[in-house]
């Protein structure tokens, strides 16, 4: 199961449209591989169709890098 919700896009284009940039921040995905890559790719074309998205800052790609 992705830790990304379904209507993640959906959420963040509610938010814009209250009339509000969103950024996504401290983003840290657990996991390794391609099921990673896969989640940080939706994370990131979810962003790129929200036209109030500004942003998105990741703590860092590596999980050497991670909180975790």
């Amino acid at each position: 199961q992705s830790p990304v919700p379904s209507n993640y896009q959906t959420t963040l284009q509610n938010f814009a449209n209250l009339g509000v940039d969103v950024q996504i921040t401290e983003l840290d995905i657990e996991g390794s591989g391609s099921a990673q890559a896969s989640n940080y790719e939706r994370v990131v074309k979810a962003c790129l169709a929200v036209a109030r998205c500004a942003g998105i800052t990741v703590w860092g790609i590596r999980d050497t890098d991670s909180w975790r």
